[in-house]
């Protein structure tokens, strides 16, 4: 893509015109993630220094990766919160456009620094400091109990801003923890009382006709046709419920192992100069190791594939003890080298049992 386009592009989130932005792409069929800025930085970096909620929406829903990090490993979450703690007067409307929608997509530990040993958890830290601060000076003569109340009605706020933004799909608490997965009854139901809320004054009822005569018998059959058509229509929403959950499933997991490679990537091509500590390791994802191969083969479905068998193979090289000491020995962080070896021979033994599980090549 031209430069001219490229600033054209920017300048349509530097002016808050997303609409613009939209009919721009749309004219010249622009593939917004594939635009590089000057120090690694991606157009979700630019929108979080520059831009509005509106636009930040918009590229989230083209597939931006809130994960991604530019040269100085900057989360676009670490710009926003940046933005947030030096707004004088918007410091609470940067946090509900920009900060949560970023917080609901992020899958990376907020414990995670940049370059210069800074984590998203502690500007939020920083920001939530501040505010409570600030709202201490405003009203000195308030005591501890009013200050919490103030503090809980702040926050239940923003959950409501949340849930109207994101589809409530991540609450504002306590290290903002993910919500409780929706069962199947609760889905369900939210399905039937919205799509009841949606029709309930699009029609006039039609005028009611006196019912026709009718006889037990018929009673009887329309009783069990109305059983059976519920069975069917309960049946496929649940059909349609488990494909929904299969399909989310496979996207959370696809989008850890992109964030995987190139985390990986980055750590091979910048990171040598640094200390590699147990969170900085480019893990597949956090938890078990089973999670973990779980997440590197998710869009590989067929063991018996070339394309199986090679990234296999890669994978085993990659995650060898030996090979990842002689790449990264010099680089880790004392403290941790222990439990950095431990879950990479971990891997390793998994990958290697796979290995063996595969039929012999003809």
């Amino acid at each position: 893509m031209g430069k001219d386009r490229q600033e054209k592009v920017k300048q349509c989130i530097k002016d808050d015109r997303p609409a613009k932005l939209k009919s721009y792409v749309k004219k010249y069929q622009i593939s917004l993630p594939q635009i590089q800025l000057s120090r690694g930085r991606s157009l979700l970096h630019y929108t979080c220094k520059h831009g509005s909620g509106a636009v930040l929406r918009y590229l989230l829903s083209e597939g931006f990766d809130a994960d991604c990090t530019d040269e100085k490993l900057n989360f676009p979450l670490h710009i926003a919160l940046t933005r947030a703690l030096h707004a004088t007067h918007s410091s609470q409307q940067v946090f509900i456009e920009l900060v949560l929608p970023l917080l609901n997509r992020f899958s990376a530990p907020l414990d995670v620094p940049n370059k210069k040993g800074i984590s998203c958890r502690y500007l939020l830290d920083q920001l939530r400091s501040r505010r409570l601060h600030d709202e201490n000076d405003g009203a000195s003569s308030d005591t501890n109990s009013s200050v919490d109340q103030r503090e809980d009605r702040w926050q239940q706020k923003l959950a409501e801003q949340l849930r109207e933004e994101c589809g409530d799909e991540k609450g504002f608490g306590s290290g903002f923890a993910e919500t409780e997965a929706e069962s199947y009854d609760d889905w369900a139901d939210r399905l039937q009382k919205e799509h009841h809320l949606k029709h309930k004054h699009s029609h006039v009822a039609p005028p009611r006709r006196k019912p026709a005569p009718s006889t037990a018998g018929s009673t009887f059959k329309s009783h069990v046709l109305d059983e059976e058509e519920l069975r069917k229509t309960r049946a496929e929403l649940e059909k349609k419920y488990r494909e929904t959950q299969r399909e989310d499933q496979f996207e959370r997991k696809r989008k850890k192992k992109c964030s995987y490679e190139r985390n990986y990537t980055h750590l091979l091509l910048h990171g040598q100069d640094e200390v590699l500590t147990y969170s900085s390791v480019p893990w597949p994802c956090l938890g078990a190791v089973t999670d973990m191969v779980d997440v590197l083969f998710c869009d590989i479905q067929d063991r018996s594939s070339k394309t199986f068998r090679k990234y296999l193979r890669d994978q085993q090289v990659r995650w060898h003890p030996d090979k990842f000491m002689q790449k990264f020995g010099k680089i880790l962080k004392h403290e941790d080298k222990d439990k950095i070896l431990c879950s990479v021979k971990e891997i390793s033994q998994e990958l290697n049992k796979i290995s063996e599980s595969l039929p012999q090549a003809v």
